[in-house]
């Protein structure tokens, strides 16, 4: 196994140190895990010791709870809806770049009623961020029960919704091919976005799955060069049909990265693909974790491998490769 470069999303933030510089859990510095010695391989541009020390060997400033106002409340499928929220520019902001999340809550609901969310688009000049949400369970039923006008709590902003950010933020100038089915066509739009901004030229692949329509069609028109509705998955396989247009793109266009929005079923299938073809190709993916706290405190997010290294997925930011041969291997 290749050497396995980390970093933390919230390290150098307004939110470094966090509550995993209190409990000896840091994902970053060597010291803030008990250790005897500073031995901060993956340097962060400062130093979390330090700013544990000089902020009394308190945490930073915890995330908070920002009003929303619902302004528009759309179902593109009987179980997809999308909302658009009025909040404060402050969180707005914040929250521009892909892999970006909140957590959201009914206004008058508990805590534990709070479901993490992909931040689909914003808009800055109105301070409103664009949401999709699929209606699965309790949570989302509550979040179902809103309407235009009503009152929302959004708590973040967080980052880490992406596996090989880095890779999405250091390209231009390139052809890319994007990977969506499903729900994960929303975190898609932000990435889409992105790249379009740094001149590359993007080829997107979707599958509609039991949502049945495509509901980012106008970003598809405004920031990619062709889009392709297809079916990904037969059964546990990449469809025939998909793998060979895959492959057959790759060929053509010669991609310098491939972004996957999908399960990690289909992250590593498409991973494993890359990895047999002739082509030096970078890797990103959605990241699938169980999200609760989002402060790395719950556990809702923690993989075990087998390297028994323990990831908190909420802010450990690493190559998707270690996180998808976790779950689906080991």
């Amino acid at each position: 196994m290749k050497y396995e470069g980390f970093t933390c999303m919230d390290a150098g933030t307004d939110y470094c140190p966090c509550h995993l510089a209190e409990t000896g859990d840091c994902i970053i510095c060597s010291m803030l895990q008990g250790k005897n010695e500073c031995n901060c391989n993956n340097w962060c541009s400062t130093c979390i010791y330090n700013d544990y020390i000089s902020n009394g060997e308190k945490v930073k400033e915890k995330r908070q709870y920002y009003e929303g106002q619902i302004i528009e409340k759309e179902y593109v499928s009987d179980t997809v809806i999308i909302f658009k929220i009025k909040t404060s520019y402050s969180l707005v902001k914040e929250l521009a770049l892909p892999g970006s999340f909140i957590f959201i809550k009914h206004s008058k609901s508990d805590s534990y009623y709070e479901i993490p969310l992909s931040v689909m688009n914003i808009s800055l000049n109105d301070n409103i961020i664009e949401l999709a949400i699929e209606i699965k369970g309790p949570k989302t039923n509550k979040i179902d029960e809103l309407d235009k006008d009503d009152a929302v709590l959004l708590r973040g902003p967080y980052w880490n919704g992406i596996m090989g950010i880095k890779y999405i933020d250091e390209i231009s100038h390139s052809n890319v091919i994007t990977i969506a089915k499903g729900i994960h066509q929303a975190p898609l739009v932000s990435v889409i976005k992105y790249l379009n901004s740094n001149n590359n030229d993007i080829y997107t692949f979707l599958d509609t799955g039991r949502i049945k329509k495509i509901f980012i069609e106008d970003h598809l028109d405004k920031s990619t060069e062709k889009y392709f509705e297809t079916n990904i998955l037969t059964k546990d396989m990449l469809s025939i049909q998909f793998k060979n247009m895959l492959l057959d793109y790759i060929d053509k266009i010669k991609p310098s990265l491939i972004f996957c929005a999908g399960s990690d079923l289909i992250n590593n299938n498409v991973l494993q693909l890359i990895k047999n073809t002739s082509h030096e190709i970078k890797f990103a993916c959605t990241n699938n974790s169980k999200m609760s706290c989002g402060e790395g405190i719950c556990g809702c997010c923690t993989l075990m491998n087998n390297d028994f290294k323990l990831r908190r997925l909420c802010k450990m930011q690493t190559d998707p490769e270690f996180i998808l041969q976790g779950r689906l291997i080991y």
